[in-house]
């Protein structure tokens, strides 16, 4: 349902990770737009798909995953990752994947970055706009130079429990 529903629009996230799509996990995104989507297969088989997308804007990124679909229902902090830092000509790119928000609630999402493992001192990077009880997408970007070599994730929920997963990479 939700890819029929992105038919014919540009700009939408997409990000793949090849392999588990755990945190930390490598991982490509862009914006996309959606050329075709076949659902179906022979009966008595796996149920299976074929999506075409094309590159809509940008540039193709290669990041990693900074937080996976698992079910949160508080705020919190995804897990420091090294990603290095961002130069001068570079920015940082993310893709916010909002699979499901149940119980009322609202999911705001913030890309972090600190010089250190510890995040003492974090400063916002990417804020992606609050979602209240429906699935989205959404892509940032901040330009570099930009120090700081250490990223995560942070949000906040109101209420319920919320399903989400966060790529990022810098290009």
């Amino acid at each position: 349902d939700v890819l029929m529903a992105k038919r014919g629009l540009t700009d939408v996230p997409l990000s793949l990770s090849p392999l588990g799509g755990g945190v930390g996990a490598v991982a490509w995104t862009m914006r996309a737009m959606r050329a075709a989507y076949e659902p179906g297969g022979p009966v008595g088989q796996l149920y299976a798909a074929n999506v075409d997308a094309k590159l809509s804007a940008g540039t193709l990124v290669r990041g990693v995953v900074l937080h996976t679909a698992s079910a949160v229902n508080a705020g919190g902090n995804g897990a420091a990752q090294n990603l290095g830092a961002v130069a001068a000509g570079q920015a940082i790119r993310g893709a916010l994947h909002v699979f499901g928000i149940t119980g009322g609630g609202t999911l705001t999402v913030k890309v972090q970055s600190d010089d250190a493992d510890g995040f003492a001192s974090p400063i916002d990077r990417l804020a992606f706009t609050a979602l209240a009880g429906v699935p989205g997408a959404e892509w940032k970007s901040a330009a570099g130079p930009i120090a700081d070599t250490r990223w995560r994730v942070s949000w906040t929920l109101t209420a319920g429990t919320a399903t989400f997963a966060v790529v990022v990479g810098i290009r």
